[in-house]
């Protein structure tokens, strides 16, 4: 009888080990750390419901700095087309960035 993981821990255990495999590492080490974790998963999280976030607000955020990074004081639509935003999105972007460095500005 062929023993069949599940597809979750199936594709967590194929993503780590190919991770390890970009780093270099030992071809029997990443089998074995994307075992282990696929393992762990299983072990300890088992018969729960697991929500996962799509972390939008990250990639956001991400997104954001980019804009402000490349941001030179007139290539506003320059920016729209790179990042596919109208010219108002670009806007409010730079605007958040400036809000949150000013806010960090007096923190250690």
């Amino acid at each position: 009888m062929e023993t069949r993981r599940n597809q979750l821990f199936t594709e967590i255990q194929a993503h780590v080990s190919q991770m390890c495999r970009d780093f270099k590492l030992d071809e029997a080490m990443c089998e074995m750390l994307g075992g282990g974790v696929a393992d762990f998963l299983a072990a300890n999280f088992a018969g729960q419901t697991i929500y996962f976030p799509c972390d939008h607000y990250y990639k956001k955020s991400a997104r954001n700095m980019a804009i402000y990074r490349k941001f030179n004081g007139t290539n506003i639509a320059e920016l729209s087309i790179e990042f596919g935003m109208t010219e108002s999105g670009i806007r409010k972007a730079i605007a958040r960035v400036r809000k949150y460095l000013k806010s960090q500005k007096g923190t250690v």
